[in-house]
């Protein structure tokens, strides 16, 4: 499947889990077994932000619009664009807006995902007509106090239902998954931000 990758934690990443601890089968009497030490709980994933929420990361304040589908468009150039069979197009529109001291380098695409059931999705270079494809903006910098519009293409099953979409926001990794429990690796020092892309009222 291009442009995607089988996430099967991602439906209970995205709901309420419970751990339960095991408990251990009693020993026999003439030999107690020895304490043992209480699992560690895996890190918790952060709570997707409502539709529209502005984060704040060291300044750059990133809101994403509500997504909108499409079966076909218009390019830059006047060329036609559709999809492959039994896919859609995904646009979600991104305000990125510069709260620091000095100037910011925009985020790469490739630092957001579409999540949807088991699956995260990254974008496809869209160069549309009506707006800045965030990967048309690589490398540039947003001065103090200044903001740009600008979006991603992504490439869905045609059946992917807005109130199930997830955007994902990794600034310093490029895939969502969980970090591994021997890497001393957590969800502070690998920042991950996600929001519904429903309102809702949807």
């Amino acid at each position: 499947m291009a442009n995607s990758r089988s996430l099967p934690w991602v439906i209970s990443f995205l709901a309420a889990v419970t751990l339960v601890g095991c408990s251990q089968p009693a020993a026999a009497p003439a030999a107690p077994p020895s304490p043992t030490p209480a699992p560690t709980p895996s890190p918790a994933p952060p709570t997707p932000a409502p539709a529209g929420s502005p984060i704040d990361y060291l300044g750059m304040v990133i809101t994403p619009g509500q997504a909108a589908f499409s079966t076909g468009y218009t390019s830059r150039y006047g060329s036609p664009r559709t999809p492959a069979s039994g896919r859609k197009f995904a646009w979600v529109y991104i305000k990125v807006s510069n709260k620091s001291l000095g100037d910011i380098i925009l985020p790469l695409a490739s630092r957001f995902s579409l999540l949807y059931l088991e699956d995260e999705f990254k974008a496809s270079y869209g160069n549309p007509a009506d707006f800045q494809d965030l990967f048309d903006l690589t490398g540039t910098r947003l001065a103090p106090g200044t903001s740009i519009d600008t979006g991603l293409r992504f490439d869905l099953p045609e059946n992917a239902p807005l109130e199930l979409l997830f955007l994902a926001f990794m600034p310093e990794g490029r895939s969502v998954s969980l970090p591994a429990a021997s890497s001393g690796q957590d969800w502070a020092r690998r920042p991950l931000y996600l929001w519904r892309l429903a309102s809702t009222s949807d």
